[in-house]
């Protein structure tokens, strides 16, 4: 990916998202938004996104959800403790392996 990732632990009260924008990354990559809160969040990668500008903070996360037995990418962005979903999906093999390996 390209992205410093470093491992970390995140804690979030919750998660909101846009549901126009929950709709298209379900019909693109077959993860709805809501199984951001099965991922176990205490032991993740994590890498700052700057695409987006100084103004956004996104953050790019590898993490494990048991329930599906598979790594995930999540882009999100976090205030309050409330985790913003912007997009989820199943990490390539690159990705996964990268996960595993640290």
């Amino acid at each position: 990916m390209g992205l410093p990732f470093r491992r970390t632990k995140e804690d979030f009260l919750g998660f909101d998202w846009e549901d126009r924008n929950r709709d298209i990354h379900f019909d693109k990559h077959g993860i709805d938004f809501p199984i951001v809160g099965r991922i176990d969040w205490s032991h993740v990668l994590k890498a700052r996104d700057h695409r987006h500008g100084p103004t956004e903070t996104r953050w790019v996360a590898l993490a494990y959800c048991p329930v599906l037995a598979r790594v995930l990418v999540v882009v999100y962005l976090k205030q309050h403790q409330i985790g913003r979903i912007i997009s989820v999906r199943l990490a390539n093999a690159e990705e996964a392996a990268l996960f595993h390996a640290r």
